[in-house]
């Protein structure tokens, strides 16, 4: 189980609905992303899920470790985006930029 600061306990069999999710070396950080997100920000467990999906598919397209995060650059998020979502509006951009933002 998951804990995040004194909050509720979430299962991680309730809270992964993929199981290539569950079984990817970023599990346990995703599951706090959601934690955090449904519990401190208050959203419904729909939008924290689909969030996790596509912080998942940034995180394996680096493919780096979290001891390594501190190296990620502005940059590196743009080029995913850019080419990630490159038919999309811009605003649609956003959305996946501030995702990317509030996961950090």
């Amino acid at each position: 189980m998951t804990q995040l600061k004194g909050k509720k306990e979430y299962k991680k069999q309730t809270i992964y609905k993929n199981s290539s999710l569950q079984e990817s070396k970023y599990a346990d950080i995703l599951s706090e992303f959601f934690a955090y997100s449904v519990e401190l920000k208050r959203m419904a467990e729909i939008s924290p899920e689909a969030e996790k999906q596509h912080a998942l598919k940034f995180l394996n397209s680096l493919n780096c470790t979290s001891n390594a995060w501190s190296k990620i650059s502005a940059n590196d998020i743009w080029d995913y985006v850019r080419v990630e979502f490159q038919g999309l509006k811009t605003s649609s951009m956003g959305r996946y930029v501030t995702l990317l933002r509030n996961f950090f």
